[in-house]
């Protein structure tokens, strides 16, 4: 008889370890990291999902509820926060009460603000570097076009302007339509002659004071610059010839300035 109960106690306890077992595979059946094999039946009798609607960039959505996942590289709009938001009329105006200072910091905020600020800036105005600095004016012209490419109004100042550096701002913007040069003491026919080849869209040109721009500069200009509409010629150093000129070969001008033009005769 002890014998007997000896036997049944050890099957009892057989019995316990068996739905023991029973239970751990269950349980790691329905575990969320591994699927089992009636979940993949069932997986693949379910119907095939639809297809997703494609997001602006063409890549497909994520469907409501969905993971996303940590390491892949946020949308444009959540890089560029909320200026990814904004179309680009919006983000002309926006840029407009910004000083040119603001908008670079901006643009080195991140790759998204730099990709949607710069073509925003569509006037820009640059001085000469003082003297002994580290880099040229054509070094900062070259610079400003990669960051600001959709530039079409265009000032240079000061008497330190070459006609080097009018050469290194028609080949960064040769999409300029306006060019002021007012002031510029150092340009002459040779800058005149290279803008009137390089910037065949000008519309709109400054040259208030250039004094060494004379009839053969003005004449090359207007000859490739058939386009003008506005010229300001005051105090060069030009005559009656250079009117005549410009005459023939703008007929769309609607304002000339000879303020100081001494040598244009009545």
């Amino acid at each position: 008889d002890s014998d007997s109960d000896s036997d049944s106690d050890s099957d009892s306890d057989g019995d316990g370890d068996g739905d023991g077992a029973d239970a751990v595979s269950n349980a790691m059946s329905h575990a969320p990291t591994e699927m089992s094999d009636g979940a993949l039946d069932d997986a693949s009798d379910a119907p095939e999902p639809e297809p997703m609607d494609e997001g602006e960039d063409g890549a497909p959505a994520p469907p409501a509820g969905a993971l996303i996942d940590a390491k892949a590289p946020p949308p444009p709009a959540a890089q560029s926060g909320a200026l990814g938001l904004l179309d680009e009329d919006a983000l002309a105006h926006l840029a407009t009460f910004l000083r040119l200072k603001d908008l670079l910091c901006a643009s080195l905020a991140c790759r998204g603000w730099k990709r949607m600020l710069g073509p925003c800036v569509r006037a820009l105005s640059l001085s000469p570097p003082p003297p002994g600095a580290r880099v040229s004016l054509a070094q900062l012209l070259a610079r400003a076009s990669e960051r600001f490419p959709a530039v079409t109004d265009l000032q240079l100042r000061g008497s330190l302007v070459t006609d080097a550096d009018v050469a290194a701002a028609a080949r960064a913007y040769g999409g300029l339509i306006s060019l002021s040069l007012a002031a510029c003491d150092g340009v002459s026919d040779a800058a005149a002659s290279l803008l009137g080849r390089a910037l065949p869209a000008l519309r709109a040109l400054d040259c208030l004071g250039c004094r060494d721009l004379s009839n053969g500069g003005v004449r090359a200009l207007v000859a490739a610059c058939p386009h003008l509409r506005a010229l300001c010629l005051g105090w060069c150093d030009v005559t009656d010839n250079a009117l005549l000129a410009i005459s023939s070969a703008c007929p769309e001008l609607e304002h000339l300035d000879l303020s100081g033009c001494g040598r244009i005769c009545d």
